[in-house]
């Protein structure tokens, strides 16, 4: 697939991902035509890629100087391994003291914050991981920045955990305000910074609306779409918006396979089996 962004032209090299996370719709709604790797970069250009943390660990032939995203999606190993994303926490440290050790400028990290049984111990063990990989590497003249980018836990509909319950809650600089300092640490080698771009609750709601609402909340749906005043509104006055319009326990609540909205949707992947057996 391609996708043309104002002058840039961006190429997915596959169709679909291996990986199969759980939440995840480039497993469950892409078919996978052949073997590979997941890989997203500008056509024409080495400097802007994004690859899998596993495949960047197998394949030598990977240039860490090109890679500017990755993602972990989740801040602990336990909680990676719960959507079957198997990254452990000596993996990550192998990939921080390569960044550290080729003198990388910067990368984002994409991360998931809000998974189910999440807490704050779970946040400090990514942070930890860090230190320990800045603490083993040798001091550098200029530090490499860690991006942090947060997006709020939100499955995908046909995928495993489609039916499963959302935290209702606001994550913005949910790392900043536990460790209360921005960076959230800076070693000899790396700095480690959460980004100012963690979807708000209002834009996360919008998101489930979209993934879980019926015909019954069409017209509510029309309204806030046409609206100019909700457009314009702050995030508390679109958070008490959207709690009058919806039900928004409901839609950030736990599913099963007869009431979960987008149960008559249907891919490659027979999903809807696995929501049976969510069930029991």
């Amino acid at each position: 697939m391609m996708l043309l962004q104002t002058r840039t032209l961006i190429q997915e090299g596959y169709i679909g991902c291996n990986h199969k996370c759980l939440f995840c719709g480039y497993t469950f709604h892409r078919t996978q035509k052949r073997k590979g790797t997941f890989a997203y970069k500008n056509v024409g250009s080495k400097n802007n890629e994004e690859h899998a943390i596993i495949e960047i660990l197998k394949n030598k032939n990977i240039n860490l100087q090109h890679l500017r995203n990755t993602a972990i999606d989740g801040s602990s190993q336990r909680l990676r391994f719960n959507v079957n994303k198997k990254i452990t926490n000596d993996m990550l440290n192998e990939f921080f003291m390569k960044l550290f050790e080729i003198k990388q400028k910067a990368i984002k990290l994409y991360n998931l914050v809000g998974l189910p049984t999440e807490t704050d111990d779970d946040y400090n063990e990514i942070v930890n991981v860090f230190i320990n990989a800045d603490k083993k590497t040798k001091k550098t003249e200029k530090k490499i920045w860690i991006q942090l980018h947060n997006t709020p836990f939100k499955p995908l509909p046909l995928t495993p955990l489609a039916n499963t319950e959302i935290k209702y809650k606001d994550y913005r600089n949910v790392f900043t305000n536990l460790f209360n300092r921005r960076p959230i640490y800076e070693g000899k080698t790396g700095i480690l910074m959460e980004t100012l771009y963690c979807e708000s609750l209002p834009t996360h709601t919008t998101d489930i609306i979209i993934h879980r609402a019926t015909e019954q909340d069409a017209q509510n749906i029309r309204k806030i779409a046409t609206s100019n005043k909700f457009l314009n509104a702050t995030a508390q006055q679109k958070k008490e918006i959207l709690e009058k319009l919806f039900d928004v326990k409901k839609l950030f609540g736990n599913y099963n396979a007869d009431n979960l909205p987008t149960k008559y949707l249907r891919t490659y992947c027979k999903v809807e089996k696995i929501w049976r057996k969510n069930d029991k």
